[in-house]
């Protein structure tokens, strides 16, 4: 039978889960356009998925159709060639401080191994929950998978289980989380624990803004049909990410941290739940506000939703638009 001590060390490492989560479900929010696209070149519609189930064919045709995609390939080498060797490697590097000095190197083996293919099972369902919605028009919803899970990862991270997570977080040792203060941020700063986060952070970061410009310019040329302006549109997402990652999703982790702290775990949420509703996750709250600016067409600066939120009928005829003028320049 599994100990309470095993459990409570799984559950310290959670904020590693979701920012795995949140790479899939980011990585394939800025390749939405050729998503969406592919959906639309192989059928990929509730009616054909109907027609298939009736035929008894859908479970090999969505298998073959989802592990076929070339993004989720890229998403999958990202994780399992740079983002989870990283975690597994603090994990063993500095244990204690991994797991929120709860535990050491005496875990389980199996345990270590179980959290590995965790993150990678997580990274993929990201990656497909946020296709699935983009397929079925709820952009919105799949913009905030992103907000939800670096919102978790942050409040994890800020708050923890007891309102001391940062402490953790900047403790070199558990004596100084024990003893902690805020002259212990400093020893912290230099710390190994410190230099290898930033090291590590030198690859990864850039890494995997590179490839969100990148897949998001290229859908931008694909949606502008050659438009020019697609690395500007780029540039914009990136900003309008971090701004979503590092103002709404960090900073809503902060404020559910010190509702917490002023007014109780029970009216703390309560009063948190109705500041994020109004203020972040209503269509016209913060996060719909950064949601719209990525959905301004390149190329006209007006509102154009589905080429984000994936109307079927708009992308199905846009695309039917752009074959037929390939075809004619062709035979011009």
């Amino acid at each position: 039978m599994v100990s309470i001590d095993v459990l409570s060390i799984y559950g310290m490492v959670q904020a590693d889960l979701f920012f795995a989560y949140a790479i899939g479900a980011g990585l394939a929010f800025a390749a939405a356009r050729q998503l969406l696209k592919r959906s639309s070149d192989l059928g990929d519609s509730e009616e054909t998925q109907n027609d298939d189930e009736v035929g008894g064919s859908t479970q090999t045709d969505r298998g073959t159709r989802f592990w076929g995609n070339p993004y989720l390939l890229k998403t999958v080498l990202y994780l399992s060639l740079l983002f989870v060797p990283s975690v597994i490697y603090l994990l063993w590097a500095f244990p204690s401080w991994e797991t929120m000095y709860v535990g050491d190197r005496s875990m389980p083996a199996w345990l270590i191994a179980t959290f590995m293919i965790t993150m990678m099972g997580l990274g993929i369902l990201g990656f497909w929950i946020v296709e699935r919605l983009l397929v079925r028009g709820r952009g919105y919803l799949a913009y905030l998978q992103v907000v939800a899970s670096y919102f978790v990862m942050f409040f994890i991270l800020v708050h923890g289980w007891d309102g001391r997570g940062y402490q953790r977080l900047l403790s070199v040792s558990e004596q100084d989380f024990t003893s902690w203060s805020t002259s212990t941020i400093t020893p912290w700063l230099t710390s190994d624990i410190a230099l290898t986060l930033l090291v590590m952070g030198a690859v990864l970061v850039p890494v995997l803004l590179w490839m969100q410009f990148r897949w998001f310019a290229q859908g931008s040329l694909l949606a502008s049909a050659g438009s020019e302006r697609s690395s500007g549109s780029a540039y914009r997402f990136l900003a309008i990410m971090l701004t979503t990652i590092l103002v709404v999703s960090l900073g809503s982790s902060v404020v559910a941290s010190l509702s917490i702290h002023l007014l109780g775990w029970f009216i703390g949420l309560a009063a948190f739940f109705v500041f994020a509703w109004f203020v972040v996750l209503r269509p016209r709250g913060l996060a719909g506000w950064l949601y719209e600016r990525l959905a301004l067409d390149e190329t006209t600066g007006r509102h154009e939703k589905p080429l984000i939120s994936g109307d079927r009928a708009h992308v199905a005829s846009t695309h039917a638009r752009q074959a037929h003028e390939a075809r004619e320049r062709s035979r011009g």
